[in-house]
């Protein structure tokens, strides 16, 4: 006669449980129609949010969701016109430790909107070619009126033949 090693008829009781408890909800997913719901039995409740997009929607229901046109809102607030890159190059460095600056100005009526300088190589004949130079400090400073900018640095370790190069973009500011 066949016997059942201890926990072997536990588990496959067990897995036929599970089975019929997965499969119930597909069976009963796969059988239930929208004409065997009763009216008014699905509420809001029962739907979860986010799940009726408008295409679910009938017509009569689209037009009842929409009301008539608001009034216009105020005009924003004026902005930034007339944008422009405006370049200036300082003399070349003696490689003496001197002090280069250069001004940048905007053209008239426009103002600053930021700005940015560089220690580049001037001459473009230099068999280094055209570089840019990271290791040595240039500041800038704001003209009180915000329509120029002043750069400025040490060429102290800077070889001779580099100068700074700044650029300011300006606009039209309302």
């Amino acid at each position: 006669m066949f016997r059942f090693r201890p926990g072997l008829y536990a588990g496959i009781v067990a897995t036929l449980a599970l089975v019929v408890a997965l499969s119930g909800g597909a069976y009963a997913a796969g059988k239930i129609t929208g004409k065997q719901i009763a009216k008014n039995a699905i509420t809001s409740k029962h739907i979860r949010n986010g799940q009726v997009t408008a295409a679910d929607l009938a017509a009569d229901a689209k037009a009842a969701a929409t009301g008539p046109v608001g009034p216009r809102g105020a005009a924003g607030a004026p902005g930034v016109s007339g944008y422009e890159i405006v370049t200036g190059t300082s003399r070349e460095s003696t490689g003496t430790g001197d002090w280069l600056d250069v001004v940048v100005n905007c053209p008239p009526g426009k103002k600053v909107l930021t700005h940015g300088v560089t220690w580049t190589k001037l001459d473009p004949n230099d068999v280094q070619g055209v570089a840019v130079y990271y290791n040595s400090l240039a500041q800038a400073r704001l003209a009180g009126d915000g329509t120029s900018v002043t750069f400025y640095g040490y060429s102290g370790a800077v070889p001779d033949g580099w100068g700074l190069v700044g650029q300011v973009a300006c606009g039209l500011v309302s």
